[in-house]
C-alpha cells in the first residue's frame, strides 16, 4: 500500500508516544480521521503542517470543531497535537484550547504556532495568545501526566 503524507506526520507523533517509556495502548477512532485514544483515557486529535518554518497555521474544519466540542462536553482528557513539519509537535490540552478558541462563537477557528531557534512554542488563536509558552518536550509527556 502506498504511504500517504499524513501517515508520515502522524506516524512521527505516534512513534514518540510509543517510545515514551510507559506501557501504551493506542487505537484509532473508526468514525474520525486523525483521532486516537491512548490507554482508554486520553483522546488525541492530530493535525499537521508541512511548511518548513514557523509560524505554522492550523485551520480547524467544521467537522474537527464539532469533534473537539463533543470531547470537551464529555469531559475526557482531550489533547490536540499539532505536528509542525519535521520541527516539533505542539500539544494543547482542553484548558489551553479554551484560552485561545471560543467554541461558542461562530467563525474561523485557527491556531498559530510560532517558534524561534531552540525556543519554546508560542500559540495563538482567534480568542488571543496564550500567556505561557509550550515546551517542545511537553509532547508526549502531557498525555501521561493527568
Amino acid at each position: 500500500m502506498k504511504i500517504q503524507e499524513q501517515e508520515l506526520f502522524y506516524g512521527a507523533a505516534l512513534a514518540q508516544i510509543v517510545e515514551h517509556g510507559e506501557a501504551v495502548h493506542i487505537y484509532k477512532r473508526p468514525d474520525q480521521n486523525s483521532v486516537y485514544v491512548i490507554n482508554q483515557k486520553s483522546v488525541l486529535m492530530l493535525k499537521y503542517r508541512t511548511n518548513a518554518r514557523a509560524p505554522w497555521r492550523f485551520q480547524l474544519s467544521e467537522r474537527e470543531e464539532d469533534a473537539i466540542r463533543a470531547e470537551l462536553v464529555r469531559g475526557k482528557d482531550f489533547f490536540l497535537g499539532l505536528v509542525c513539519a519535521n520541527h516539533t509537535i505542539c500539544v494543547l490540552g482542553a484548558e489551553e484550547l479554551k484560552k485561545i478558541i471560543d467554541f461558542e462563537v461562530l467563525g474561523d477557528k485557527w491556531i498559530s504556532v510560532n517558534s524561534g531557534h531552540n525556543r519554546s512554542l508560542w500559540v495563538a488563536g482567534p480568542a488571543g495568545e496564550m500567556s505561557t509558552s509550550i515546551r517542545h518536550n511537553d509532547f508526549p509527556r502531557k498525555l501521561f501526566t493527568l
